[in-house]
């Protein structure tokens, strides 16, 4: 298993985050949102600058975390899309657009040596009355446009189960990746995505409800290419970010089932905190992976 950490956890000033990254011994980062912009909308400059300051610090890339296919409407028209927040940086656009963009962001990931691509199952758009298989195989077919562009290439990409997507559990991404059956294109697992998104969406089938994390873990273990990392604590009807190994997840049991089950992928902290719980967080990051 490989550490991981988002560069915009450290600091929105990248060569300030990677020098961090780099002090706290990580070989690793993965790059979403820098200098105010997500990934996808640096231009040619700033992404020379980007491999220069990994170059200089000798710092590999585990992903590209694109919000491609977050941000554009599955059914709907672009104007009636809702934003789930002002923090988080994103692309919007039409579905075309998005394509496009991808194209831009695969020859990024070669730029950098990436070795993923993060995409995400569109966003729950109001009124969609449709079953959730059949919105999966609608999902399956906008994807398979960048699949095959990424397939050409031999890129790999990974859809992260969001809490404000279509699919934001991963048993429910799982059936995606399913569905596709293709190596390019596996599962980026947020377990803590998996739980709170019953905060966010009501209407999730019961069936899809019944596992615990780890329970779920093991069904979905074949298609995980990348795993996010972050905990949280329930309070009431509410729940808050805390910093890692501190929450509701055993991770102390999920990161020996990953070692014994020969997970050889990244695992990527991503706290959602302020810089007092990132700190901690990687802090306990940091001890528990010497542990296992």
């Amino acid at each position: 298993m490989k550490k991981s950490i988002i560069t915009d956890q450290l600091s929105t000033d990248f060569e300030k985050a990677v020098f961090e990254a780099k002090k706290l011994k990580y070989d690793f980062v993965e790059i979403h949102s820098l200098w105010n912009k997500t990934i996808e909308n640096l231009d040619n400059s700033e992404i020379e600058l980007v491999s220069t300051i990994l170059k200089k610090y000798k710092m590999g890339v585990s992903c590209i975390a694109t919000t491609l296919f977050l941000m554009t409407p599955l059914y709907s028209n672009i104007e009636n899309l809702e934003k789930f927040s002002e923090d988080f940086l994103v692309y919007i656009d039409t579905y075309e657009n998005h394509v496009e963009c991808f194209k831009e962001c695969l020859l990024i990931s070669k730029k950098l040596d990436a070795q993923f691509i993060r995409v995400f199952p569109f966003i729950k758009e109001r009124g969609v009355s449709k079953d959730l298989d059949e919105i999966i195989d609608d999902i399956a077919e906008k994807l398979l446009i960048p699949l095959r562009i990424a397939e050409k290439e031999e890129q790999e990409i990974i859809v992260e189960n969001c809490p404000h997507t279509y699919l934001p559990k991963g048993n429910i991404a799982y059936k995606l990746i399913k569905k596709i059956n293709n190596k390019y294109i596996k599962l980026l697992w947020d377990p803590a995505n998996s739980i709170i998104s019953e905060y966010f969406q009501s209407n999730i089938p019961f069936k899809y409800l019944k596992l615990n994390i780890l329970e779920e873990y093991k069904l979905i273990k074949e298609a995980i290419a990348y795993c996010h990392v972050k905990d949280f604590k329930r309070y009431n009807d509410q729940f808050a970010f805390v910093p890692f190994g501190e929450g509701e997840i055993d991770y102390n049991k999920l990161f020996t089932m990953f070692k014994d089950d020969g997970y050889g992928g990244f695992l990527s902290l991503e706290t959602e905190l302020d810089k007092e719980g990132v700190i901690k967080s990687i802090k306990n990051y940091s001890d528990l992976f010497k542990t296992i």
